[in-house]
């Protein structure tokens, strides 16, 4: 697997140590928190921790650059369930879908891949239109209980290699 991944206007590559400032800075941030239920506040100390663990994962999760500025993160898990984020100051460029289609055309071009899962809190309406842009579809509603962030709804979605063509063909 490699471990840089270029897009048209992105690169998604492993995390280092190296930025682990970077990443702090860019999801310390309430509203990426509570979604993505990470700790908050979250500083250098929390990123270095998550890029030692990540790098030692089969399947690391990818931070997302623009312009060489570290943007936001995507993985697409072992288990086949994609997550994302991304700095409140980028939402709304499409960039969580870029990379997320970066990840999907990698898993999707082996012709036995999976069905991806994913999902989001009804309340994030940002999430909610990128999992519409990437074909997902809701498959059940559950509510749990986070120690931080108490209860909440997460929608649960699924992902057919079928529906994901689809949707890409509506993007161009």
């Amino acid at each position: 697997m490699t471990d840089v991944i270029k897009t048209k206007r992105l690169i998604l590559r492993v995390p280092t140590p190296d930025d682990a400032s970077a990443l702090a800075h860019a999801i310390n941030h309430y509203d990426v928190a509570k979604f993505i239920l990470c700790p908050h506040p979250y500083d250098t100390t929390g990123a270095l921790g998550f890029i030692a663990k990540n790098a030692k994962q089969d399947v690391p999760a990818y931070s997302i650059f623009k312009d060489d500025q570290l943007i936001g993160g995507v993985e697409l898990c072992a288990d086949r369930e994609l997550g994302y984020w991304i700095t409140p100051s980028e939402w709304g460029n499409g960039y969580v879908t870029e990379a997320s289609n970066a990840l999907l055309a990698r898993h999707f071009a082996d012709p036995n891949a999976a069905d991806v899962t994913s999902g989001y809190q009804p309340s994030n309406q940002g999430s909610a239109k990128v999992q519409v842009k990437l074909g997902f579809r809701i498959e059940s509603h559950t509510t749990d209980t986070h120690p931080t962030w108490g209860e909440y709804t997460h929608e649960n979605t699924i992902l057919t290699r079928e529906d994901w063509m689809h949707a890409l063909s509506l993007q161009s």
